[in-house]
């Protein structure tokens, strides 16, 4: 999208390799400004999720398990694998 916008203004996009190297720091250049320009509306819509830098608990620090749920977790992944290694076995 942004090498097409390019070439409609005129950047040569074929040709010398002076020229390719020309086109590689204006599509730099181009890349470079779209994110800066994004990045302000991305930090707010993470804010709003509840991604701060505040201290704060956030999807990131999910609260504690109790040992039943600790137990049962691990229980999970121990009968996922037996069911992944029984189909590669061929006993299912």
């Amino acid at each position: 999208m942004i090498r097409d916008a390019l070439q409609v203004r005129g950047m040569p996009l074929a040709g010398s390799p002076l020229a390719r190297l020309r086109v590689v720091g204006a599509i730099t250049l181009a890349l470079v400004r779209v994110q800066l320009l994004e990045a302000a509306p991305r930090a707010l819509a993470l804010e709003a999720r509840g991604f701060r830098a505040l201290p704060s608990r956030s999807l990131l620090e999910p609260p504690a398990d109790s040992v039943v749920q600790a137990r049962a977790r691990w229980g999970f992944v121990a009968l996922s694998v037996l069911i992944l290694v029984a189909g590669v076995a061929g006993w299912a």
